[in-house]
């Protein structure tokens, strides 16, 4: 079940996703394009830790640049 597997390989998952967003600079996360460009960035790398499903797509519910 794609669900147990994420919750298994939630702590791999924050690490990559942080890792992904530590990554960026204001540049590339500014604007939709931006956005866009990193979600599917994190989508691959989650992708790549599943043995059971895929990832369509990835939302941000709020995203705040410090």
């Amino acid at each position: 079940d794609v669900l147990a597997e994420l919750e298994r390989k939630r702590s791999k998952i924050m690490s990559r996703v942080l890792s992904v967003l530590r990554s960026k600079t204001y540049a590339e996360v500014n604007g939709s394009e931006g956005m866009k460009l990193v979600g599917e960035e994190i989508r691959k790398e989650i992708n790549s830790l599943l043995e059971t499903g895929q990832v369509l797509d990835v939302l941000f519910v709020e995203f705040i640049v410090q």
